[in-house]
């Protein structure tokens, strides 16, 4: 199996530009897959820096016969630096590590200069989705206001369930021991 390193990648060879989603830190791919499965007008690009990882999410991908998933093994922030700006449809961060103690906060994956990058990627209408099992977590990223993102939930910063929205492996592991997870979407105007 031939699992494409990040920088192996090109935009250009993308085969439909309209409707590209991202999945930062998919894992072993299970959202991938049920949301390429889900939308098959739109191109899943799953990435994760683990080789055990990534070699799954691709065998997933494979089993099921998609032709609209991509995996890629490396950064992810190599990976944004390869979409022009007003490119992408969505981009989705789903359970990243939360990193709890303050002197490692610096690594989180979700800060006001990710958020800017993934602002300038995204289309008019695009859709930046974050869900965490961590509250404080959350409560840092909604406290931070980027660019002109409008918020879709009425009178909330986030919600907890979303109606047919499909799970990764570590949002059903997360919902089996305390139930909760923390969901916010955010909308570029």
């Amino acid at each position: 199996m031939n699992i494409q390193n990040v920088e192996d990648f090109s935009y250009e060879n993308l085969p439909n530009k309209k409707n590209i989603v991202l999945d930062l830190g998919c894992g072993k791919g299970l959202f991938l897959v049920r949301m390429a499965q889900r939308y098959p007008e739109d191109i899943f690009i799953g990435i994760d820096y683990s080789q055990s990882v990534i070699k799954a999410a691709t065998q997933k991908v494979k089993k099921a016969k998609l032709t609209n998933a991509i995996t890629l093994k490396g950064d992810f922030l190599k990976l944004l630096d390869c979409f022009p700006e007003g490119s992408l449809k969505k981009v989705y961060v789903i359970c990243p590590d939360p990193w709890f103690k303050n002197k490692h906060r610096k690594r989180r994956t979700v800060t006001y200069k990710f958020m800017e990058k993934v602002y300038s990627l995204l289309k008019n209408n695009g859709v930046f989705h974050f869900t965490t099992d961590f509250g404080p977590y959350m409560l840092t990223v909604i406290n931070e206001q980027y660019g002109n993102f409008k918020n879709p939930y009425p009178g909330v910063s986030w919600i907890h369930t979303i109606a047919n929205h499909p799970f990764s492996t570590y949002m059903d592991k997360s919902l089996g021991s305390d139930g909760r997870v923390y969901h916010m979407r955010r909308i570029k105007s």
